[in-house]
């Protein structure tokens, strides 16, 4: 424990009300050869808040893996860390460019089941799941890329009932993953 002055500790934090706290951690140890049979992939998720969301959602549905692709907000990124509220600590993160990441997926024999408002898409509640799945994401403006999308197993969607056409992606998983960890 340090203990600093005022002005040190405002020069330290970029939150205008902060809880008077910092903590200093070091960086997890990604590990892809630890990477468990039920994993959550990212393609390109730009915000966050919206990262630190999925990775608190994701812990507390039993996940313990997250891939994202290259390009992908650094899930150190401050908010990102804030919104996950300590879950990213529990999490093994792992950033793969998307080649590498549909190699890994098929080499390891996952099952893509990737989200995407297509007309052949079939409706979260209806999926099966096998030994080894992957669920996609995509990022909040484009989705998943096309080349992800053309390896997958099956395309997902949650169905619109109202007057919007898609969900924030953090909504949006955390609706798929619980409707998922019934399955386990």
């Amino acid at each position: 424990k340090i203990v600093v002055n005022d002005k040190i500790f405002k020069d330290l934090t970029s939150q205008e009300n902060s809880q008077g706290v910092i903590l200093v951690y070091p960086y997890c140890e990604a590990n892809i050869e630890k990477i468990n049979n039920n994993i959550i992939v990212l393609d390109k998720v730009q915000d966050p808040g919206n990262l630190g969301t999925i990775i608190r959602v994701a812990d507390a549905a039993g996940f313990k893996d997250i891939i994202l692709s290259k390009g992908s907000v650094d899930c150190y990124n401050e908010k990102c860390v804030r919104s996950s509220m300590g879950s990213i600590f529990n999490m093994n993160i792992v950033y793969m460019e998307e080649l590498q990441l549909i190699q890994f997926l098929k080499e390891k024999k996952y099952k893509f089941l990737v989200t995407a408002l297509e007309n052949n898409s079939i409706e979260y509640t209806d999926i099966t799941l096998n030994e080894k799945n992957a669920i996609i994401f995509g990022s909040e403006g484009n989705g998943v890329r096309k080349k992800v999308k053309e390896s997958c197993d099956v395309l997902i969607k949650i169905p619109m009932y109202g007057k919007i056409n898609s969900l924030n992606v953090s909504v949006a998983g955390g609706i798929i993953l619980s409707e998922i960890v019934k399955s386990f």
